[in-house]
């Protein structure tokens, strides 16, 4: 290699390890801080990464579901999606499920199935998910691979979308495996042009820094790629009323107090929501099912077509 293309492989990799350092500081700093403070700063953080994006971010700002036209919801409706997950990722089918038991408007309809056999259950007027047990390496390692789950689904025609979601996985990927997993669902992309991929955060773990670079890695490369983001943890972290909690964990930290303060959101809740445990026979954390099942329908109504005033 020549000094030239030497200098520039050292200024490069110097570059990273200053970025990813101040990445980290930051990260510390919003969680060592106030809740106040730390809301700001996350806030003012987002929006500068997603400034001029033109991806499609879901974060704790999309589950206002009055905001979405009907003629919208409508059009979400026509919509197809094979969904991969393991427990945490059943929270928004539960979730998805119960809205739809509450109010048809928001209709729904899901096959869980073999994966061997994906196949859309027979309904009118709702959005249908095709969704299975899926890890990592049945999902987007395939693309490694010849065949595969994923590759049977994106050969039936049937789908729109497809998702997959982790589990701890992220608390504990090495960045070249987060690289390979942005890589795995954009030549899936690339593969299957008429099928568009969702891309996922891991779900939160308290203090873990590892999670937090890892997710902040996913939603960096979105946002410079355009991407479609569900970002799980984001949703997690932040209670309806715009407070920061960053050092949320996977049960849902603040459910508890938002449904004491705010009892009608929560008068009626899922039977069953993975990772919000019944403590001491509160079911509160439930609602955490709820928020993951409202940013849906606003990622599958932006899907259609919808664009929210600012």
């Amino acid at each position: 290699m020549n000094r030239g293309v030497t200098n520039q492989v050292h200024t490069n990799k110097n570059s990273r390890i200053f970025s990813n350092a101040l990445l980290v500081t930051a990260m510390f700093l919003i969680a060592s801080l106030g809740s106040n403070c730390a809301s700001s700063m996350e806030t003012t953080h987002r929006e500068a990464l997603f400034d001029g994006s033109k991806a499609i971010i879901i974060d704790h700002t999309c589950t206002d579901l009055s905001k979405i036209p009907t003629y919208w919801l409508d059009k979400a409706k026509e919509l197809t999606i094979y969904y991969a997950h393991t427990s945490h990722g059943s929270q928004i089918v539960s979730g998805a499920e119960f809205l739809a038991k509450q109010n048809p408007q928001y209709g729904f309809a899901a096959n869980h199935t073999n994966a061997q056999h994906p196949c859309l259950p027979v309904a009118e007027y709702a959005i249908r998910m095709c969704h299975t047990f899926g890890s990592p390496a049945t999902f987007w390692e395939s693309y490694y691979q010849s065949g595969g789950y994923t590759r049977i689904a994106g050969n039936t025609g049937l789908f729109n979308f497809a998702m997959f979601s982790w589990c701890g996985q992220q608390s504990s990927n090495t960045e070249k495996q987060v690289r390979r997993y942005l890589e795995a669902l954009d030549g899936y992309e690339k593969e299957y042009p008429e099928m568009r991929f969702i891309y996922m955060t891991g779900h939160t773990d308290g203090r873990n820094r590892n999670l937090r670079w890892n997710n902040e890695m996913v939603r960096e490369y979105c946002a410079k790629h355009n991407k479609v983001l569900f970002d799980f943890a984001d949703i997690e972290s932040w209670s309806p009323d715009g407070k920061y909690y960053s050092l949320a964990d996977d049960d849902c930290t603040w459910c508890a107090s938002w449904c004491d303060k705010h009892p009608e959101d929560c008068a009626e809740l899922p039977n069953n929501c993975a990772h919000s445990p019944n403590k001491g026979g509160n079911t509160q954390n439930r609602y955490n099912c709820v928020q993951k099942a409202k940013a849906f329908w606003w990622m599958m109504a932006r899907l259609a077509g919808w664009t929210p005033d600012k």
